[in-house]
Parts: C-alpha cells; structure tokens; sequence
C-alpha cells in the first residue's frame, strides 16, 4: 500500500498540530531547562588598563549583580599567574550593606583552589581561566556577591579603568599598607570575569559581556596604538632575545597566521628581521607601507585580524 500523496496527519486524527506542537514545546522546553547561560560578565581584552597584583597579604575581589534565576554553576576569571607560584585561592562571598565582601575568611560560600599549574602564564591579555564550583550556588535576580582572590605568589587580575562594569566594583585588602578592611581600589575599577548559571527557567538572555573584536593597526607590535619606532624594537625584541615574550596575537608565536598578519611587512609568509627593517623604511624613509595598512591612514587605522583581541585605540 503506498502512502504517497497522504496526509497521515490529518484533522481528523488525534496528532495532528494542534496537539503535538504544544507536546513538543514542552519536550524542548524541558531539555533546555537547566542549560548554562553566560549571566555576568566584564570582558576588558580589549583594551587593558589594569593589572591587578595579589600576593601575599595582598587580596583582590570583584562584586557583581547577579541577573539570571537559577544555579551559579562556574565562573571566568581572566588571570595570569608565574610558574612555580603558590596556589590560587578563589572565594564565592556575600556582600556586607554597601555591596562590600565580607571580611571573615571563613565566612564563604563557596572556596575553590586551583594549582598553579593551571593558571595561565602568558603576556596579557590572557584567556579566561574556567574555575567549577563544587556545590553550586543558588542564585536569583539582584543578589550581590563577591569573587576574592588569594594567593602566596604573584598573580595579576587583568582588567580596565573605565568603569564598563556596573554591576559591582573591584575591591582591595591589604593590611600591610594599612588596608585592613575592604575597600575599592578605584571608583572606575573592574576586572575580567564571567558568571554562568544553570538558569531555572531555561535559556535567558545573558549578560553584558560583549566579545573583542579584532581589530588591529597594521604593526602594532607592542599595542599601544602607535605606530612608530618602538614596534619595530619589539618585534627585534620577540624575534631575537625573547623581551617581550609575544607578539599579541593567536598563540603569540611568530608562526601564527593572526601575528604573521600582523607584523608581516614585507610579506613573505613570515616573521623575520627584514619586517622590522621595512617597518623602520617607512617611517623614516616614506617606503611601502604595511600590505593590510589602510591607503591614506598608515599609521592611525584599524583593520579586522581574526584571533587578535581589539588593539589600543582600536574599539
């Protein structure tokens, strides 16, 4: 018996629409109940102004609002470390009235410690670092909570000076310059982080954390928006005696296509000392000019590069 041409869902039958759409809406909504949703989050890559040192006696903290219903499950923190260092300490607090974090150590929600093998050492901007909290932390919309760090040897919270993040505001303690107590290390001060929750309503939408584009001038080596005799120095410097470490792009090798995009002047398909020396032929002498610099505008134009955080000057 062929059933070509039939309507096995007719009206007459008991699955037709108006019974299996809103099963199926209820089928997917269940699925999606309980997903991870990006709620909170200050993402400064793109241009970085504050590199927030902890060490010992020198705490940090970071307070945020929380946006979305449900579970705080795991959060981002955008941090960097240096091999060999002690362990990282991370505190989930409450907030005192003020939004202030809470003073007592041992008053936390929740403590995490993460090896220091497992913090990233690379030049800023690094990535994120994913931390998971044990138990989860029942959240709702308005709560305020506090992100502490801790930690025996250096570690630098990266973030910006403008005051992107208004939900909560970036705290220090340090008793050995007299800061005995919380106290905001500058009224405009957030650093990198994200929280995610397991919303109890299903996907919501998440918070301000809108991503880095990347955009570049052309040779910006050592991304301070300028192009000018000191790119050309840094790229000798990454090239030949390892100060600075990177170029800022990618993985920060030489070989990767997003710096090779970059700093590649000549272009050959490389990184070498005759980039450097062509960069300096153009601002001295008035020669080529970076093959993706923008006719006109040489040295004050952004270009889109993918894998680069926005450079300097650039957003």
């Amino acid at each position: 018996m062929s059933y070509r041409g039939s309507n096995r869902l007719s009206k007459k039958s008991p699955w037709n629409r108006s019974f299996w759409l809103p099963v199926l809406a209820i089928f997917l909504g269940t699925i999606l109940q309980g997903q991870e949703v990006v709620d909170q989050c200050f993402e400064p890559r793109c241009r970085l102004t504050l590199g927030s040192n902890i060490t010992s006696g020198v705490d940090k903290a970071q307070t945020f609002t929380v946006g979305v219903e449900g579970t705080l499950t795991s959060i981002d923190l955008l941090v960097r470390g240096v091999p060999g260092g002690s362990d990282l300490m991370i505190d989930i607090r409450g907030v005192t009235p003020g939004d202030v974090p809470t003073e007592s150590d041992s008053v936390v929600v929740e403590s995490v410690t993460i090896p220091n093998a497992s913090v990233p050492v690379p030049p800023p901007p690094p990535p994120f670092l994913r931390v998971h909290l044990t138990s989860g932390i029942t959240v709702s919309p308005g709560d305020v909570f506090a992100i502490v760090l801790r930690a025996e040897s250096n570690y630098s919270w990266e973030g910006r000076t403008d005051n992107s993040y208004t939900g909560g505001a970036h705290y220090i303690r340090n008793p050995g310059l007299g800061i005995t107590t919380w106290t905001l290390t500058d009224a405009d001060h957030d650093v990198g982080f994200k929280t995610y929750v397991t919303a109890a309503g299903g996907p919501q939408l998440p918070g301000d954390c809108s991503p880095c584009r990347g955009a570049q001038l052309p040779g910006d080596c050592n991304q301070d928006g300028v192009l000018d005799l000191s790119d050309a120095v840094c790229a000798l410097g990454v090239l030949f005696n390892g100060n600075p470490a990177f170029f800022p792009c990618g993985d920060g090798s030489p070989t990767d296509p997003s710096n090779i995009a970059l700093m590649d002047w000549q272009p050959d398909g490389s990184i070498d000392l005759s980039d450097a020396v062509a960069m300096l032929q153009f601002l001295f002498f008035s020669t080529a000019a970076h093959t993706l610099a923008v006719p006109g505008s040489e040295t004050t134009e952004c270009v889109f590069i993918p894998e680069c955080d926005a450079g300097f000057n650039c957003l």
